[in-house]
């Protein structure tokens, strides 16, 4: 298909024959090292949070430089920078502060994933940079493929470090399975789109035994996120080469079904067999929790239509607001809606619910443009990761999803307006391209002094290094910094016995727990209340009973 063939202009070719291997190094490399920083399962304190960005700012830089063409005039970049500014403003009136900075990296992800869009908008990728970045997420689904099965069957082979990852939850290098389910679910969509358009015999062959493997992969993890989005992806990939009739190709659709029902016929047997107890369990407990988390972040939306709870404050309202409830709880309560949707409807109001609404109608009417199948193809590839987005939170998981949606929605995109849109040609230096490129530099430094701080944290957390003053820009890591400091007043207290360490400790876990409200906060919270023999003690101690009516001890 002409959407993954090279370029035949030798001086594009040499131009950013450097950008499509630095993607491809990555995706077969840094994305799939273990690095040992990982403090939560979520957000920055995630490794591939800011490799991720290291690397997009790296390319959104170097496309800048490049900038030859002004591209599209249509009224659809309107609608999305509207949509961004509404989802944005609910933040001014967040009502407490710690909600407005746990919302923060939130409201600049959407902004950093904007100003990829529209980078590649105004660069749009070259039909052999297409190529290598859909090889390259392909490359990435067959390498966590062979680490979630070794995982699975080797585990007791693995170091250490790799043990405990695998133990927290997470399979593959990402530290939840769902997550690593709907990237290799990515990966399966990229490799039937390789596979059906792909002349290379090399390729083809390795392509013969990774569909099968990548399938095993996805359903040995047990994820529905990963079996619902690489079903609906794969199908509408397949119905679409049908239904457009390319003739020279119906050998090969015929041969990629069957390989992914071979694929499908050894996961169920081995599924069915040969997978740990922790994998096979079922999803009954979980399907309740989900049910009425819904049930209840609408009622709170009922209760708050205009202005919404507050960004920021989801965890702290919904966790009150079951605590005031007579339901009999056995177990924790969810922290997030698990649905994109709900989550920002629920903490914005009516700005985040229009601005939802804005982007939807952008992407239904683009839908409705569809003409040919390279479009429904980046349709596809699309689909785990908006399935993973209503069924969890991918985005706050893993910023490699986030960058991976936005530049297949940035080819889909592509691929239908650039008709539709006026492109005028200019000078090659121009002030947008230099101050999209001076933005990237920014984000590009940014993220590597971020980087470097999650690993100075990782040491302390561990004991390797008792010595903060190193960190630069803390308010990067603000959360976890917050933590390391608590720590430290901890070590402090049990060397010195100061009541003043005891106080400041105190101060940074109430501002904490007036964003999470988790039990190993709660708990060290009492003890230290406890301590310094607080008259609070009493009514915090029952509160907490209140939001944990299922802990028998403390």
């Amino acid at each position: 298909m002409q959407y993954i063939q090279s370029l035949k202009t030798k001086h594009l070719k040499i131009k950013h024959n450097y950008i499509n291997w630095l993607w491809v190094f990555w995706c077969a490399t840094v994305i799939n090292i273990p690095f040992k920083i990982v403090g939560s399962d979520q957000g920055d304190s995630l490794p591939w949070t800011w490799t991720t960005w290291v690397l997009w700012s790296l390319i959104i830089f170097l496309l800048g430089l490049h900038q030859k063409k002004n591209l599209e005039k249509s009224s659809a970049s309107t609608y999305i920078i509207i949509a961004a500014i509404l989802l944005s403003l609910p933040i001014l009136w967040s009502p407490i502060l710690e909600w407005r900075i746990h919302c923060i990296p939130r409201i600049l992800g959407l902004w950093a994933g904007l100003l990829l869009l529209f980078s590649l908008k105004k660069n749009p990728l070259l039909n052999e940079m297409k190529y290598y970045f859909i090889f390259g997420l392909f490359l990435t689904a067959l390498i966590q493929s062979v680490i979630v099965i070794f995982e699975v069957f080797y585990i007791n082979e693995l170091p250490p470090y790799w043990k405990m990852v695998v133990t927290h939850g997470g399979y593959g290098t990402f530290s939840q399975k769902n997550v690593s389910a709907s990237m290799i679910a990515t990966g399966l969509v990229c490799s039937c789109t390789l596979f059906i358009n792909n002349n290379n015999r090399w390729i083809k062959s390795i392509l013969n035994i990774s569909i099968p493997l990548i399938v095993i992969a996805i359903l040995i993890l047990n994820s529905r996120s990963g079996w619902i989005g690489s079903s609906m992806g794969c199908i509408i990939f397949i119905i679409a080469s049908f239904y457009f009739k390319d003739h020279n190709n119906s050998f090969r659709l015929n041969l990629l079904i069957m390989l992914l029902f071979l694929g499908v016929v050894i996961g169920l047997v081995i599924n069915h067999s040969y997978l740990p107890e922790g994998l096979t369990a079922a999803h009954t407990g979980s399907n309740i929790q989900r049910w009425l988390t819904i049930r209840e972040t609408m009622n709170l939306i009922i209760h708050n239509l205009l202005t919404g709870t507050g960004y920021g404050g989801y965890e702290y309202i919904f966790q009150k607001h079951m605590a005031a409830q007579t339901i009999n709880l056995n177990r924790d309560l969810m922290n997030h809606p698990h649905n994109e949707i709900l989550l920002w409807w629920m903490e914005g109001g009516l700005s985040a619910l229009l601005g939802i609404l804005i982007l939807v109608f952008v992407f239904v009417k683009d839908i409705m443009s569809i003409r040919n199948l390279e479009q429904v193809t980046y349709l596809a590839l699309m689909i785990p990761i908006s399935v993973h987005a209503q069924l969890e939170y991918p985005f706050y998981l893993s910023t490699f999803h986030w960058i991976a949606f936005i530049v297949f929605y940035s080819l889909f995109y592509y691929s239908v307006h650039c008709v539709e849109g006026k492109t005028v040609d200019i000078k090659k230096y121009n002030l947008q391209a230099i101050f999209i490129a001076a933005i990237a530099l920014i984000c590009f430094f940014s993220s590597v002094v971020a980087f470097r701080n999650e690993v100075i944290m990782y040491d302390f957390e561990s004991g390797e290094n008792t010595n903060l003053e190193n960190i630069d820009f803390p308010w990067m890591n603000y959360e976890r910094y917050q933590w390391c400091l608590a720590l430290n007043h901890i070590l402090k207290f049990n060397q010195s016995h100061s009541k003043q360490e005891l106080l400041q400790l105190k101060k940074i876990l109430q501002s904490r727990l007036r964003v999470h409200v988790d039990k190993k906060t709660w708990i060290l919270y009492l003890r230290v209340e406890k301590e310094l023999d607080s008259s609070e003690l009493n009514n915090d101690l029952s509160t907490f009973k209140k939001e944990f009516p299922y802990e028998m001890q403390i």
